[in-house]
Order: structure tokens, then sequence, then C-alpha cells
């Protein structure tokens, strides 16, 4: 049965990798050996301590810092000053070794909003709020998203009036962002909340607005937020319904006031049981696995939000209860192999990164460019317009609030990401890092291009001997060990062909000694598209 105590024993290889892609976009072959050396414990203590992101976007000409300034109107092609900041993300996601990105990936998956919003600015305030609070608490990040700008202006807030509450933000708060629905059980009446209790969360969120030029510093974390004008602010008592105990919040008309009823509002969802429990099946769903069963309920969830509840909403307390736990690693039956390793689909944004890290794959070591033009051609460009947009993971620009649907969608949950619509840009991968192209059927530029028979050179233990390069490979790049007739076709039908062993030897050693790459080359790039577009490797 499932079972949430640690386990004490060194990881090894196979658990190590399993932990390092569930939980960053980047295990190499030396940080995979590093953490099979690892407890769990020892493995998180390092995993869930991090550094702030130190960089900042630039602008491109004279490569300024600009996002703590506000700008004068007009200075700043806007739009391609948000290409710059979700390219710098993404960057900093590629180079992360920590659990930080994983989380503000899975932050931004559940506080959804796009790049669209206004400013330039109030994005890379987002994405700061996001890691900020990345391993903090989630009901303080509750709160201070009520007053993100980019949240305001995304889900209407700007618009909510005492005379006219727009009920989209408040709607969405309690439904996706924090307590769910639960079963409809009478008409307006969603279990865990009620209609009237939108209406009345809609009161308490009323009079925010957004200015960028007028906008306000958070003593508390030190990033801009949204206004609060008392004389827009609803000054009715809020009443709740039987989910919240039937709980009043008293009226105000001052700003202070209005800052005291939002901290009641907060308070009083995150002192539901139910609102933990729910960012519990959230976090199970990222990192462990799609099924929810009743047993998994009752031993991982229960006790996993009583944690969470029981330390004001620390998600790097649950995370490190959760990713210790036999249970993570498959160690809680007699069968180690059957549900948990290998049991997920990568997200695009996983495959590409994780592809890009193990071998050493860096924009910056093929251009002499500066970091802003990495960030706008290669990352924004390159990356998510043409690869990750057609693999239906158009990052910080989805189709709903909701997300992503492999996040919250059932039953398909993580196999949205491999199916007819997305299956096909998935097998491009391989192509585009072997050819330099954005996509095979398109003459620009990628902007890397990996050199597969230089990174064997470097990284195989004993690159002369061909079963030596398949098993590495396979090794530390697959969920799980093939069988032998899975290893058989990598290594007779991919890498050698009509070449034997002895001949592989023997053309190596001409490799080193003359340079030639007339055999090798194309013998390694057949080796790993084949084993990026292998089933496996789709798999974490």
């Amino acid at each position: 049965m499932p079972d949430i105590t640690a386990h004490s024993g060194v990881l090894g290889a196979r658990l190590a990798a399993h932990l390092l892609r569930r939980t960053t976009f980047g295990p190499s072959k030396a940080s995979i050996n590093e953490y099979a050396t690892k407890t769990p414990a020892e493995a998180l203590a390092q995993l869930l301590v991090f550094a702030p992101i130190a960089n900042k976007p630039v602008e491109p000409v004279g490569n300024a810092t600009w996002v703590d300034t506000i700008p004068t109107p007009d200075t700043l092609d806007d739009t391609t000053m948000r290409g710059y900041i979700i390219g710098w993300m993404m960057d900093n996601m590629r180079s992360d070794h920590s659990l930080r990105s994983k989380m503000i990936l899975f932050l931004h998956q559940n506080w959804m909003v796009d790049d669209e919003s206004w400013s330039s600015h109030n994005m890379y305030d987002y994405l700061k709020l996001l890691e900020l609070y990345s391993l903090g608490s989630y009901k303080m990040l509750a709160k201070k998203m009520c007053r993100d700008n980019r949240m305001l202006v995304y889900l209407n807030g700007h618009q909510s009036t005492g005379n006219n509450p727009n009920e989209n933000y408040a709607r969405e708060f309690l439904e996706l962002f924090t307590i769910g629905k639960g079963p409809q059980i009478g008409v307006g009446n969603y279990t865990n909340y009620t209609e009237d209790d939108i209406k009345a969360a809609a009161k308490v969120l009323s009079g925010y607005q957004y200015n960028l030029n007028n906008t306000a510093i958070d003593t508390e974390t030190g990033i801009r937020y949204c206004t609060a004008t008392a004389s827009r602010h609803s000054t009715a008592t809020k009443q709740f319904s039987a989910a919240f105990q039937n709980a009043a919040i008293a009226g105000t008309n001052t700003v202070a006031g209005m800052a005291t009823e939002l901290n009641q509002f907060v308070t009083l969802v995150f002192d539901q049981a139910e609102t933990a429990k729910n960012i519990c099946r959230k976090l199970y769903r990222y990192f462990v696995h799609r099924d929810i069963s009743l047993a998994v309920e009752t031993d991982i969830i229960v006790p996993l939000a009583l944690t969470l509840k029981n330390s004001d909403y620390n998600l790097s307390l649950a995370l490190n209860q959760l990713l210790q736990s036999k249970h993570f690693y498959d160690l809680d039956d007699t069968v180690a192999t059957d549900n948990k390793i290998g049991a997920m689909v990568k997200s695009p944004l996983e495959l590409v990164l994780q592809t890009m890290n193990f071998f050493s794959i860096s924009p910056h070591t093929f251009t002499a460019a500066t970091p802003a033009t990495i960030w706008e051609t290669f990352y924004r460009s390159g990356l998510r317009e043409n690869i990750l947009k057609n693999a239906d993971m158009y990052l910080f620009s989805t189709a709903t609030v909701a997300g992503f649907p492999a996040y919250y969608s059932s039953p398909k949950w993580d196999k949205h990401w491999f199916d007819a619509s997305n299956i096909s840009q998935r097998y491009y991968l391989g192509r585009c890092f072997l050819e330099n192209k954005r996509l095979p059927y398109s003459n620009s530029a990628l902007g890397i291009q990996v050199d597969i028979t230089t990174w064997v050179r470097n990284n195989i233990s004993n690159p002369g001997n061909g079963a030596a390069i398949v098993d590495e490979l396979v090794n530390f790049l697959l969920p799980e060990l093939p069988d032998a007739a899975r290893r058989t076709y990598f290594l007779n039908q991919t890498l050698l062909g009509s070449l034997s062993l002895t001949n592989w030897a023997n053309e190596w050693t001409n490799y080193i000694n003359s340079g030639s790459l007339t055999v090798v080359k194309p013998r390694l790039e057949l080796l790993f598209k084949a084993i990026i577009f292998s089933q496996e490797y789709q798999l974490k």
C-alpha cells in the first residue's frame, strides 16, 4: 500500500536519475552519478536550497538593465521586451540544477496568466513573484497574487469596483488556484464553495487598480504591485456560506481596511482542510503520477496535506516529505518497476531542456551574440514559437486560465503531451539539434547544434567499444533499463549497422588518429536520433 515514510537508503543511479528528471530540467551524466551516492534526505537538502536568480533581462541596445525602472511611454518595443523576459526565464530554467525552476513552472500553471496582458515589466514582476515563493508559503503567494499587476489585468480585477464587482478573479481564485470546486451538490453549490461565495469574494477584491507609473512597491517582497483605491472598494459586509462556516468580513472604506479584508479572506480559504488537499493533489500529479487512487488519497494526500497546512502552507516541507517517500521511488510494494518510474510523459519543455543539458548543448557556446539576442532568437523565437508552440506547450501563453490540459484535464493528464496533435513535433527534436534548424522543414537556424561525436569522445568511458556506448547512453537516458532485444536494436540496427564490434573499434581508432568522421559520425547520429525518438525517452 502507498507509504509516505522516507526511504533511507542510498539512491543509486536509477533512483537518482528518477529524482532529477522529476525535479530539474537538467540531469546530466555527472549529476546522476553525484546524486547516486546520496540518500533522499541528502539529495533533497541540496535540491531545496538555491540562490535567487542573479541576472536580469536587458535591453537589446546597450544591454542595459531596465526591469527595475519604469520606462517613459513609447521608449521600448514592449512586445520584444516580453519576448526577452520569456527567453531569460527559459535560459535560467535550462541552467538551474535545483528544484526552483520546476516549482516556478508548477506555480505558473496554478496561477496562470499570459504574456499579452499589458507591459513587459509586470510580466517580469509576476515571474519574480513565482521565484520568490517557489519554495515558500503557497498561502502567502495567494495573498500577493491578489495584488499582482499581471494577474489583475489578465482576469479583469482592475475593472472591479464596489458598485460593480468583477467576479472573474474571485471565481478562478476559488476554482483553480486554491480550494477547488468539489462535486456539485445543488444549484450554485459546488461543495467547497457556492456562487454566493464568489460574489462575496469579488467584493473583497474590489478597488485595486493597475497603473504602471503609479504602481506601489510591496515592502515585504520589493516587487511592484497594484494600488488600492478605497473609493472604488465595496464597503458592504461580505457574507460567506456554510462552506466557510458562515463567516462574515466587515466592509471598510480605507486602504488599510482593504488590506485587512484581503488577509481575512485568504486566511478563511486556507483554513479549510480541502484547500491543502487540493494543492497536494496538484503537487502529486505534477511530481509523482496522474492517478490518485483511494489508497493514495488516504495514505499520501491526507498526511501530506496535514504537513502543508500545519506549516502555514510551506511548500518546501511538503516537497521534502513527498520526494523522500518510499512511494515516490516505487518502493512501497514488492514490484519496484510497475507504476512510478517511467510512468509519466515528459512535457515538451522537459524533453528539450533535458536533452540539451545531458548532451551539453548551450546556445551560449554556439554564438558570440549578447544574452539578449540569445533570449530572443533561440529561446523565444526558436524554441518557444517553433517547437513548444507546435507541441501544445506555448509557454506563458496558454489558451485558458486553467493552463495546460496535461496538468488539469482528466483522465488523460500528462498523456495530453503525446497525442496525434503534437507527436510529430516531439519527433522533430533530434533532427533540429543535429541539423541546426528550428523545424526540419525550415531553413531557419535554431542556434544550437549537437556535436555527438565529440560528446561521445569526452563523456563515454570506452567509446571504442560500441556496446559500451549503447549501454551508457540507455542506462542514463532511459527511465528503465531496456530488455535484451531493445538493447540489441540500439546496438546492431542503429549504431553498428553492417559493422561488427571489431570494425567499430577500428573505425573509432581511425577517427582518433586522423580526425576522419566518415563512418563514426553518421552512425552516432543515427543512434542519437533512435534514442531521442524512442518511446522510452518520452517518459520520465
